[in-house]
């Protein structure tokens, strides 16, 4: 009587766990769409606005910096769609101003602001959706990596001994417990990804980076199938049509995102190990596959080339800013934890750094375990997509100075790895005790850190524009404020935003850098102010500010009006000082 009560606990306790499981998909998922009009928008999503409705820099920059006082409708204007403009509009405007940023995204979301309006809740909508086809993506590609020709399992076979020099052997026939640990990892990848704090702040993000682990997850699942596919021999049209979704899909990532190329290098390295470094069906397959997809990708190449300039002006933030070494790794290690762990921007207390520890030793702990007895299908590609991208990054931080590893986007496909083999690991650990307290605990944290991003005014990721609320409470306070800002570093983005939280009442003055240097020689030159009489003569009841002025245009301000200036809000990306009555 004992083994059919065991055998009944355990399926009750599988069932538990599959309930929990998926009451921890169903979190997630709400979590995607809980705040996507609550959170203010930000200097980022501007710009995705502004491209998507058709309109360049030049066409905005000319309306607006022109010492003129506007109104926030003046400023949102360009954040909505006009008729008169469509998807090549939206294409010429990138290319022209943000040539790193490829249209496939924008043309969507220009589509889909066609569809359910402009406001900034709808378009993060079309992000949280795509985010539902990465969880259907990861499940498929878990799926995929149990079903890689030549996998082993560590409860079964012991590690792989394959290698250059000896025959793969032939793929076992799963038995019971494959099927059923496979399914265990497909629902807690699923589950771990629809909690992580990380993917749910960018799920309600209306940037491209959601659409973009749809791509990220989908091509290696299409790559796994190819590979899985070859036959000694087989026609070329048989050998075309298995390789042309990975194509496709390859095609499809690099016209979201340019990072898609450390993607294709971590494929390029999984074939080369498959076909040992040899010109064979598959490695000529896959080289075929990838002309195909450059072919594809040819038009906004040469767009990029042809907007070179402009390309290395608006990545000049990521390579002239430069910060220790030790902080640079701290950051690292932090953004590494992101998919499961959730603290702040920065790690500031003992217990914040050893969570972080902690969260590191799992990852550590899941990547030597997959490393040592993951499927020999996918071991490479997996543990490749793991390290390139963050060594491409890191390594030019290191040698040359820079940010470009701290900004936790681009290590996306990194991250997606991260979700992969920490569920991976745990759903495979023997002991069944062992395993249910580690996934709660994963789970858990996880949990916490996403309801705290959905609760959070404004999420770490979008720092930059962190102050904008309180810089709007501040001036909606006034009666009639006037505000002065120009385009030094992030103000036009920042200023749309802020555009949004604007009441009517506020007026905005935006100087273009020649304007505001010779406003700055001209209230220099005397008390009368030149032609600012606002600042000659603060008229009753206007209050004047200052929306992050450079050091010379404040010390002028001062010396024309006779009144000191004082920061009312203040933090590392926005300043706004008003010119005192006293």
């Amino acid at each position: 009587m004992v083994a059919p009560l065991v055998s009944t606990r355990q399926r009750r306790g599988r069932h538990v766990g599959l309930a929990a499981l998926g009451l921890a998909v169903l979190l997630g998922v709400g979590a995607r769409f809980a705040q996507l009009g609550g959170h203010p928008i930000w200097h980022d999503e501007v710009y995705t606005r502004i491209f998507a409705a058709g309109y360049s820099g030049p066409e905005w920059a000319s309306v607006l910096y022109t010492g003129v006082p506007l109104s926030p409708d003046d400023l949102l204007r360009f954040q909505h769609t006009d008729p008169a403009l469509g998807a090549l509009d939206t294409m010429a405007g990138l290319a022209r101003d943000e040539p790193q940023h490829p249209p496939l995204y924008y043309v969507l979301a220009r589509a889909w602001m066609g569809l359910v309006g402009d406001g900034i809740g709808a378009l993060r909508a079309l992000s949280a959706l795509m985010s539902l086809l990465a969880l259907w993506a990861l499940w498929r590609l878990m799926g995929r990596w149990s079903s890689s020709a030549g996998r082993t399992d560590p409860d079964r076979t012991g590690p792989d001994r394959t290698g250059p020099g000896r025959a793969d052997p032939e793929p076992a026939e799963p038995d019971r417990a494959d099927l059923e640990r496979g399914r265990r990892r497909q629902v807690l990848a699923v589950a771990l990804l629809s909690l992580s704090p990380f993917f749910v702040i960018y799920a309600g993000e209306a940037r491209e980076y959601a659409l973009w682990s749809v791509w990220v997850l989908t091509s290696h699942g299409a790559l796994l199938r190819a590979l899985d596919g070859a036959q000694a021999a087989e026609s070329i049209a048989k050998t075309a049509k298995r390789w042309l979704p990975y194509a496709l899909l390859t095609a499809l990532g690099l016209y979201t995102c340019f990072s898609h190329a450390t993607v294709i290098l971590a494929q390029i390295l999984c074939v080369a190990v498959v076909a040992r470094g040899r010109l064979n069906r598959t490695s000529l397959g896959a080289a075929s596959a990838l002309a195909f997809a450059a072919l594809l990708f040819l038009p906004w190449a040469l767009q990029l080339w042809a907007h070179l300039d402009a390309f290395r002006a608006s990545m000049d933030w990521s390579r002239a800013i430069v910060v220790p070494t030790g902080e640079l790794l701290r950051t690292l290690a932090q953004n590494l934890c992101r998919p499961i762990l959730d603290l702040s921007d920065a790690l500031q207390t003992p217990w914040q750094l050893a969570a972080v520890a902690v969260c590191l030793a799992l990852l550590v702990a899941a990547t030597t375990a997959f490393a040592r007895h993951g499927p020999a299908g996918v071991r490479t590609l997996v543990l490749g997509q793991l390290a390139l991208p963050v060594a491409l990054l890191l390594l030019p931080d290191l040698l040359t100075g820079g940010i470009r590893s701290m900004s936790t986007r681009y290590l996306l496909p990194s991250l997606l790895m991260v979700v992969a083999l920490v569920a991976w690991w745990l759903a495979g650990l023997r002991r069944p005790a062992l395993r249910r307290a580690l996934t709660a605990a994963v789970l858990g944290v996880a949990a916490l850190g996403t309801l705290r991003a959905v609760r959070t005014p404004v999420p770490w990721t979008r720092a930059l524009s962190a102050a904008l609320p309180a810089v709007a409470a501040e001036l909606n306070a006034q009666d009639s404020p006037l505000v002065v800002a120009d385009r030094e570093r992030h103000h036009p983005g920042n200023l749309m935003a802020l555009a949004n939280l604007l009441g009517p009442q506020v007026r905005l003055i935006l100087l273009d850098h020649p304007q505001r240097e010779a406003l700055i020689e001209r209230l220099n030159a005397g008390p009368s102010a030149g032609d600012a009489p606002w600042l000659a003569e603060v008229p009753p009841g206007v209050a004047v500010y200052l929306f992050s002025p450079i050091p010379q245009l404040r010390a002028a301000v001062e010396t024309a009006t006779g009144r000191p200036t004082r920061a009312v809000v203040h933090d590392l990306f926005v300043e706004l000082w008003r010119v005192t009555r006293d």
